[in-house]
């Protein structure tokens, strides 16, 4: 009997640890910035008067940890899943104002709204929309970039931000 609970201890060495630690995508410093998403979102707050509430971390959370297109239902739902609470009101509220401090951005506006993807440490670029199937192809073009630049500088246009979004068919839907 003691050979029998020894064996069993030596089994069970109490709860694994997970092979990789989890992310951390409130505080990780990107490439190029100086300020982690959660600081650059605090402090945003702050300068509006506003407050950095459970819920607004929980949407920057989830927005961080997307990799993919998403629209405000999709967030409201992945945050229901995961056991978030917090209104639809406040996410939509939350998804302006990280446009407005650049984590986040409107990639496209579609038939059922907008739909985002977070840019903060990420390179700038554009987007295909296949008018068929929905798929969303990003690229980048640097000769589109000098031209936009060119542009500007000839019209003495300071440019704050832009993107384009082309229409049209996939090779699938042709």
């Amino acid at each position: 009997m003691k050979r029998r609970t020894a064996a069993r201890r030596q089994r069970y060495a109490g709860p694994r640890k997970p092979r990789r630690p989890e992310r951390d995508v409130l505080h990780a410093i990107a490439r190029g910035h100086r300020e982690a998403p959660e600081a650059i979102f605090r402090r945003s707050l702050e300068l509006r008067g506003l407050k950095y509430t459970a819920e607004r971390r929980e949407i920057l959370r989830t927005i961080m940890s997307a990799h993919a297109h998403f629209d405000a239902d999709w967030l409201f739902l992945a945050m229901r899943k995961a056991g978030a609470k917090t209104s639809k009101a406040t996410i939509y509220r939350s998804l302006a104002l990280l446009c407005q401090v650049g984590i986040l951005r409107e990639a496209f506006h579609g038939l059922h709204g907008s739909t985002y993807e977070h840019v903060y440490g990420h390179e700038h670029h554009e987007h295909m929309i296949c008018l068929k199937c929905g798929k969303v192809i990003e690229f980048m073009s640097r000769k589109l970039e000098k031209l936009q630049e060119d542009a500007c500088r000839a019209m003495k246009f300071q440019p704050v931000q832009h993107h384009l979004q082309v229409f049209g068919y996939c090779r699938a839907c042709e």
